[in-house]
């Protein structure tokens, strides 16, 4: 199999992040529930809101997880990477944006004040801050 250089440097970090990954893995999501739980309490204590934040950052973990598989599997299969790393963190933020697109405004705005940003502008405006911040 002749991989080029940089396929193999690719495939050997992903190996090893995915592998941490998936030795900490208890601890990441558990670290994240309880994130998401302060801040649900936050929102629900201020707003009145019931929101389920911790569900969709276990969902992006995830997402992260399988693309991060695939793109693993791809290169096992072959010795080259189908999709580029630029096309992958591509799908990434797509799918975080998705996630965030079903919260409220409220919700947005609430992690955004938090976080110390500004929280004027539309909908869009305020997803795209979010990911900007690298929520």
């Amino acid at each position: 199999m002749n991989a080029e250089p940089l396929t193999v440097l690719i495939i050997a970090l992903a190996t090893i992040g995915l592998y941490f990954l998936n030795k900490y893995k208890t601890q990441i999501f558990s670290k994240a529930s309880l994130i998401g739980e302060d801040l649900e309490e936050l929102i629900e204590e201020k707003t009145g809101l019931d929101v389920e934040i911790s569900d969709v950052i276990e969902e992006v973990i995830e997402d992260v997880v399988k693309t991060t598989e695939g793109v693993l599997e791809d290169a096992k299969d072959d010795g080259s990477l189908e999709e580029s790393i630029s096309d992958v963190a591509e799908d990434l933020v797509t799918q975080s944006k998705e996630k965030i697109q079903e919260m409220t405004v409220n919700q947005i705005k609430k992690i955004l004040k938090e976080k110390g940003l500004p929280t004027n502008g539309k909908k869009s405006d305020l997803i795209e801050r979010l990911l900007k911040a690298g929520v």
